[in-house]
C-alpha cells in the first residue's frame, strides 16, 4: 500500500527533464516578440489598474513573459548552471526595468492617476503572498515538467502574479509615494524569490541531471546563502500578516460592540468605518431608526475599552428615513444619499481655526506660538494648526465634535512620526494646551502652506471612502 502510494505521489513519472531545461532556457531571454509582449503585458497592467479593471489585469498577467527568467533562476540553481544563473539574473533584472519604466511613463502621462482599489490592494503583502508565491511556483514547475502540457499554466500567472506588483511600484514611483512603491515592490520580490525557490526545490527533489560538480562545502555556503535571503524577505510579510489580524481583530470587536449593539435595539445600521489618526480612532456609523442617547454613546465606548481597543470614539448620524424608504430608494440614490452623509459629516468635523474659543471655553493660543514651543522640542516639526470645531447641532445629531484638534506637519510629506516620538507630542499638547483629550493628525507640508481664508494656514483632511464591503481583502484578491 505504501508503495503503491509512493507511486503516485512520484514526481518523475510522466516528467520529461530534458526538454523542461530546454524549454525554461529557451524562455530566459528576451528579445524580438517576447519584449513587445512584455511592453504590452506592462502597459495593459498598467491601465488595469488606473481602471479599476480586474478583467485587464488578468489579460496582462496570462500574457506576462516575467515567468520565463523567474523559472530560469530557479532551474539553474537546481541543476549548477552558474551561465544560465547569470543570464537568468541579468534577464530577470531587465526585464523588471523595462516594465517599471513602461509603468512609471504611463503613470506619468495619464489623465486619471488616481489610487485605485487595484492599486492599494497590492501595497501591504502578507505572509498568506508568500505561501501563495510558494505554491503556485510548485504547481508551476511540475506543470513546466510534464511531457502532456496540463491547463494549470494560465492559473499560476494567475495565482502568482508578477506585472500588476510591479506595475504598482511604478505607480507610487510617478507620484513620489514611497509606501505604495515599496509596498508592492515588496510583494513582486516576495513573488519572484518563492517561485524560484519552488523551481529550485523541485528540481531537487525530482533529481535533475547536474551540469557542474559543486564541492560540499560549496553547497552548503549556497543553502545558507538562500536561507538567510529568504528569512529577510519573509520577516516583513509576518509584520504585516499581524497588523492585518490586529486591524481585523478590531474590525470584529467594533462591529459586535457598535453596529450590533444598535441592531439589537432595533436600529438599521446602514454604512459604517474606522477613521484611524494618529491619536484617536473614531467609529463613525450610520444608521435609521430609534435615536440614541449619548449615555449610550458612552457604553459603546466603555465596552470598546474593556475589550483593549483604546482611543476609540463612537460617532453616530441618525438618518430621518424609515427601513421601508431605504428598501425603495434605487442604487444610485443610495448611493447619493450617503455621499451626501459622508460630506455633511467631514465637514461638520472639519474644524475652523480661531485664536480664541467661546467664552464658555479656554481660549486657544496662536498657531504660531504654539509652532515655536513645538519645534524647540521637536525639530522634525514643520508646520502646525490648532483648532476647535465649530458646528450646528441638528435634531438628529446626537452630539459635535468638540474635541480639540491639532493638525501637525512634518519635514517631508512621507515623514512618519514613531510611536514614542508622536506619544511625547502628544502630550506635549495636551499640557501645553490643556486638554484631557485632542485628536493629532499627520498632514502633509505642501497641504499646509495652502492658505485659508480669514484663518491661520490648515489642511483639510480627505474625505474618508465609505466602504462598499466589511471584509478585509485577501491575499487573493491582492493579485
Amino acid at each position: 500500500m505504501l508503495r503503491r502510494l509512493l507511486h503516485l505521489l512520484n514526481l518523475r513519472t510522466g516528467a520529461s527533464i530534458g526538454s523542461t531545461i530546454e524549454a525554461i532556457e529557451a524562455n530566459i531571454g528576451l528579445r524580438g516578440s517576447v519584449l513587445w509582449i512584455l511592453l504590452c503585458a506592462a502597459l495593459l497592467a498598467s491601465i488595469g489598474l488606473d481602471t479599476n479593471s480586474a478583467a485587464v489585469i488578468i489579460g496582462a498577467m496570462l500574457i506576462s513573459p516575467l515567468m520565463g527568467p523567474i523559472l530560469g533562476v530557479g532551474m539553474s540553481l537546481g541543476i549548477n548552471d552558474s551561465a544560465m544563473f547569470r543570464h537568468a539574473l541579468q534577464q530577470l533584472g531587465v526585464a523588471t526595468a523595462i516594465s517599471l519604466g513602461a509603468s512609471l511613463l504611463y503613470f506619468s502621462l495619464t489623465p486619471l492617476g488616481q489610487a485605485t482599489p487595484e492599486l492599494l490592494a497590492r501595497t501591504h503583502p502578507t505572509l498568506l503572498d508568500v505561501l501563495i508565491a510558494l505554491f503556485g511556483g510548485v504547481a508551476g514547475i511540475i506543470s513546466n515538467s510534464r511531457r502532456d502540457k496540463t491547463n494549470a499554466i494560465p492559473g499560476v500567472a494567475i495565482a502568482t502574479a508578477l506585472m500588476p506588483p510591479l506595475c504598482t511600484a511604478g505607480f507610487g514611483l510617478a507620484h513620489l509615494n514611497w509606501s505604495i512603491f515599496l509596498g508592492a515592490l515588496y510583494l513582486y520580490c516576495i513573488n519572484a524569490a518563492f517561485i524560484s525557490l519552488a523551481t529550485y526545490l523541485i528540481v531537487r527533489v525530482m533529481r535533475f541531471p547536474q551540469r557542474t560538480y559543486v564541492k560540499e562545502g560549496q553547497q552548503r555556503r549556497v543553502t545558507i546563502i538562500m536561507g538567510l535571503l529568504l528569512a529577510l524577505i519573509v520577516a516583513p510579510s509576518v509584520y504585516f500578516l499581524v497588523s492585518v489580524y490586529r486591524e481585523e481583530r478590531d474590525r470584529r470587536i467594533v462591529k459586535e460592540v457598535v453596529v450590533e449593539g444598535l441592531r439589537a435595539q432595533g436600529n438599521e445600521v446602514l454604512r459604517w468605518d474606522i477613521m484611524r489618526t494618529d491619536s484617536t480612532n473614531l467609529v463613525r456609523v450610520y444608521f435609521s431608526g430609534l435615536n440614541v442617547v449619548p449615555r449610550q454613546v458612552a457604553q459603546m465606548e466603555q465596552r470598546l475599552q474593556q475589550r483593549d481597543l483604546k482611543n476609540y470614539q463612537v460617532k453616530v448620524s441618525r438618518v430621518n428615513i424609515s427601513k421601508e424608504e431605504i428598501a425603495q430608494l434605487s442604487e444610485e440614490a443610495a448611493r447619493n444619499l450617503f455621499q451626501n452623509m459622508q460630506l455633511e459629516a467631514e465637514l461638520t468635523r472639519t474644524p475652523t481655526i480661531r485664536t480664541t474659543s467661546s467664552p464658555a471655553s479656554n481660549p486657544l493660543p496662536s498657531a504660531a506660538q504654539v509652532l515655536r514651543e513645538v519645534r524647540a522640542a521637536f525639530p522634525r516639526v514643520a508646520g502646525l494648526s490648532v483648532a476647535r470645531p465649530q458646528t450646528d447641532i441638528a435634531p438628529d445629531t446626537l452630539r459635535a465634535d468638540t474635541l480639540l484638534t491639532v493638525a501637525v506637519a512634518w519635514q517631508r510629506p512621507d515623514t512618519v512620526p514613531t510611536p514614542a516620538e508622536a506619544q511625547r507630542l502628544y502630550q506635549f499638547l495636551q499640557a501645553r494646551l490643556q486638554q484631557d483629550t485632542l485628536i493629532l493628525s499627520r498632514t502633509p507640508l505642501r497641504a499646509m502652506r495652502q492658505p485659508a481664508p480669514r484663518a491661520v494656514p490648515i489642511t483639510l483632511p480627505q474625505a474618508p471612502t465609505i466602504p462598499q464591503t466589511l471584509n478585509t481583502p485577501t491575499p487573493a484578491a491582492r493579485r
